[in-house]
């Protein structure tokens, strides 16, 4: 699992995970807990170490534990931003002792979880065929629609590429969708410390593959999809002395995440040509170098290999460092189990988008 999100899918009573959509980089489910609470915002109120962050800014392999509470009673001391639920991720820290150097490397195989079966061009002309020929009782100018046998054949065995372009028999879901794809994740930590300091560092890299095809455009750009993440951190123990400690935690990020403009727009709906065009209604790229389209508004089809070709791309890149310093006083020598903690916390994130 690269999200965490997706990780606690099933894991835990009480709270359900959403997924929208699988495009690399945009993962993450909409999580709720015990149901939907309210009409508007529903999510739960997530914290890092105590300090309110997004659940994506941390990587899997620098968490320790992860907590979820939903009770009112346990929610009660966060206010109204605990009402939708808590979630308490506790990140690894160093313990007195040697070195200690992990390396920790995972591939996943992706594939398309169903694509619908369709016929292709000669099987379904062929079952309209016998539609026609049964209902000419009733409707004779549905024979104007008949397609001879001759023809037919030339669907299921073109003589040249001319006559495949005349007569397309696309498999749309193979022209857009690979038949799976890979993502990799590489963690190396190291911890280890001694009476005064106790360090936990880590770096992690993510790749996310995407099952849509990159479109061969003959331009300058390769449109499609695709994730690449760094984290960095280093968890920090000092005791100062045998009552105060002082505790940081310092981690960033660096992610960018490539996809297709107006990917998400109602005309350029780039699923379309998967699970609605008709295997007939024309070739993807002609020999010629054009794009097939539908000549009039007689249909409503999108030739997705078009738009993805001839639409650019988009990168978005986040940038987020995090920062904290927490200085915890045992104070029990005035009062037995009394103490003191002040934490102060910087988090600044930059998203900029650029186009090809």
């Amino acid at each position: 699992m690269s999200s965490l999100g997706a990780a606690l899918t099933g894991n835990l009573p009480g709270v359900i995970t959403v997924a929208t959509q699988g495009t690399p980089g945009a993962e993450d489910p909409k999580i709720y807990i015990r149901g939907q609470s309210t009409w508007n915002n529903s999510d739960p109120l997530v914290l890092v170490d105590g300090i309110e962050r997004p659940m994506s800014s941390v990587d899997i392999g620098s968490v320790e534990n992860i907590s979820v509470l939903k009770d009112a009673s346990a929610t009660a001391v966060f206010g109204v931003k605990g009402a939708n639920g808590v979630i308490l991720i506790t990140t690894k820290r160093g313990k007195e002792g040697k070195a200690d150097i992990r390396l920790t490397a995972n591939s996943t195989m992706k594939l398309p979880s169903k694509l619908e079966s369709k016929y292709d061009s000669y099987d379904a002309l062929r079952v309209r065929d016998m539609a026609i020929e049964n209902e000419l009782g009733v409707s004779p100018s549905s024979w104007g629609k008949y397609v001879p046998f001759a023809e037919l054949e030339k669907y299921r065995h073109p003589a040249n590429q001319a006559e495949a372009e005349r007569y397309p028999n696309v498999d749309w879901q193979d022209q857009i969708v690979k038949k799976f794809t890979m993502s990799y994740n590489a963690n190396l930590n190291i911890s280890g410390g001694n009476k005064f300091v106790k360090y936990f560092s880590s770096v992690d890299f993510l790749h996310e593959g995407d099952i849509i095809k990159k479109i061969d455009n003959n331009k300058s750009y390769k449109p499609g999809y695709g994730f690449d993440r760094i984290n960095a951190g280093t968890n920090l123990d000092f005791t100062l002395t045998k009552s105060t400690t002082l505790t940081t935690n310092l981690s960033g990020s660096y992610g960018v995440k490539q996809d297709a403009w107006g990917q998400d727009s109602w005309e350029y709906r780039i699923w379309q040509s998967i699970y609605s065009n008709a295997p007939d209604i024309y070739y993807p790229r002609y020999d010629d170098g054009g794009w097939g389209y539908f000549p009039a508004e007689q249909v409503s089809t999108i030739n997705s290999a078009a738009t993805m070709g001839n639409n650019g791309v988009r990168k978005t890149t986040t940038t987020r460092i995090n920062t904290d310093f927490t200085l915890r006083q045992d104070l029990g020598a005035i009062l037995k189990g009394l103490a003191a903690k002040a934490t102060l916390s910087f988090d600044n994130a930059f998203v900029t988008q650029g186009d090809l």
